[in-house]
């Protein structure tokens, strides 16, 4: 195996574009120094020192732009119809889960989609992402986490942007985010289905800060993941999930879901689905109808396409939820209990939770206690 430092594909790529203003493709410039014996280096190695807590953000982008290139491999895909597609399916070709590339400046790729999550993330500067009707403009500390089957087309054009990519499997995508994603709020909940629905492209843009939370778990994904030791994937899916969190912190104010067949953001579902889950103790469809000023029959059903749930079906759920954590770690009475989470009456409680659950209420707090003990 042949590889050259990921600097020298990064100046040929800028000169191509200063001399014929337009972008060339990885594989032509990998084509090109094929013809440079002399920058050759024939066994591979990490350029990451073994300790990088409290490395600087310009010492990090050194060491990255110093990682090798398999050249020899993508020079051979100038000679595919869509040379970028070809080096995405060889990513995971050896079992790899989960892969951080670099998304090169002046870099030439076309529309293209695959069947693996793609999470682009400006660690400094700026990006364009152009989908099949849309485009969406990211700025320093932005994250756009594109799903499966996607057709999308990134690309930079600034010298001194730098722009990361984090690719993995959807088995990896689950593992990171499953304490994430998959909490029991609405949002989270939409926003799981929104990316893992196969039937329309879907990408998810969160315009978050740049953090030094965020800059430091995505140091530390980069590092584990050149280091390719035995727990390094799970390394990267740990601090994936701390790259996650410290992103959505403040979710409520900078998520934007697309769906690419209607090109308009999802702003007001998310408010929708909020307010149901932040009110879901007084919250009634005539209610909810009149705050977003929707028709209800038409409210009704869309949130049933929104969460696969009925109205009814989702507060009772979220009521249920917070009668059972009262149950288990209070001594409240079944009054007292239906009052908290929006019930007339202790029994009419009693009788929706034994219709859902097959016991009395009475019954599951004492079947807790003795599993306390």
């Amino acid at each position: 195996m042949i590889y050259v430092p990921l600097y020298l594909i990064r100046n040929e790529l800028h000169i191509h574009y200063k001399t014929y203003q337009k972008c060339c493709s990885i594989p032509a410039v990998c084509q090109k120094l094929m013809n440079r014996p002399e920058c050759f280096i024939e066994k591979y190695y990490n350029p990451f020192p073994e300790q990088i807590d409290y490395m600087s953000d310009e010492k990090y982008m050194d060491y990255f732009v110093q990682s090798l290139y398999p050249l020899e491999q993508t020079a051979t895909a100038i000679n595919k119809h869509d040379d970028f597609s070809y080096l995405a399916e060889s990513i995971f070709s050896k079992q790899i889960l989960f892969r951080v590339f670099l998304h090169e400046n002046f870099a030439k790729q076309n529309l293209h989609q695959h069947d693996y999550f793609e999470i682009t993330y400006v660690f400094k500067g700026h990006c364009t992402i152009n989908f099949e009707k849309s485009s969406v403009q990211m700025s320093e500390g932005n994250v756009c986490i594109i799903a499966p089957n996607t057709l999308h087309e990134p690309f930079v054009l600034d010298p001194d942007s730098f722009v990361i990519n984090l690719s993995m499997t959807a088995e990896a995508f689950q593992s990171a985010l499953s304490n994430v994603l998959l909490r029991r709020d609405l949002v989270s909940f939409y926003v799981q289905r929104l990316l893992y629905q196969t039937d329309m492209p879907n990408y998810l843009l969160i315009l978050s800060n740049n953090s030094e939370n965020i800059k430091n778990a995505v140091k530390h994904i980069t590092y584990e993941n050149r280091r390719n030791r035995s727990y390094s994937f799970s390394f990267c899916i740990s601090w994936l999930s701390v790259f996650m969190c410290s992103v959505l912190d403040n979710y409520q104010s900078s998520i934007q879901l697309y769906h690419d067949n209607t090109n308009s953001a999802q702003v007001d579902h998310l408010m929708l689905l909020e307010y149901i889950q932040n009110n879901f103790r007084t919250v009634t469809l005539d209610s909810l109808a009149a705050f977003f000023n929707y028709n209800k029959s038409y409210l009704s059903r869309l949130i049933l396409k929104l969460t696969g749930e009925s109205f009814v079906a989702i507060t009772t759920r979220m009521k249920l939820q917070a009668g059972c954590d009262l149950l288990e770690n209070t001594d409240f009475s079944l009054d007292q209990i239906a009052e908290v989470i929006g019930y007339n009456s202790g029994d009419y409680f009693s009788k929706i939770f034994k219709k859902n659950f097959t016991i009395s209420a009475t019954e599951y707090r004492k079947n807790h206690n003795l599993s306390d003990t």
